[in-house]
């Protein structure tokens, strides 16, 4: 499939598991071209193998951009961290 849909494919997963499950979904992405939106609160592992982050807080998005900024933002600390 060109776009996979997944709702926390990390549920439940020991780190072993957790590690297979993004293995295969980072050799998808690229050998096979598909992209991926992934809602999960595994955040820490999610930031490893994604290329883009939205952050909704609220309905709303308060990011869209590079992972490595995402925790930059001070919108995106106070909505992690449940501060106004």
């Amino acid at each position: 499939p060109k776009l996979a849909i997944l709702d926390e494919p990390l549920a439940g997963l020991n780190p072993e598991e957790s590690k297979k499950v993004l293995r295969i979904i980072t050799y998808a992405n690229k050998s096979l071209d598909t992209s991926f939106i992934i809602v999960d609160h595994k955040i820490g592992q999610m930031l490893r193998v994604a290329n883009r982050v939205v952050v909704l807080s609220d309905g709303e998005i308060i990011y869209d951009g590079d992972p490595k900024n995402a925790f930059k933002t001070a919108k995106v600390v106070n909505a992690f961290f449940g501060r106004r």
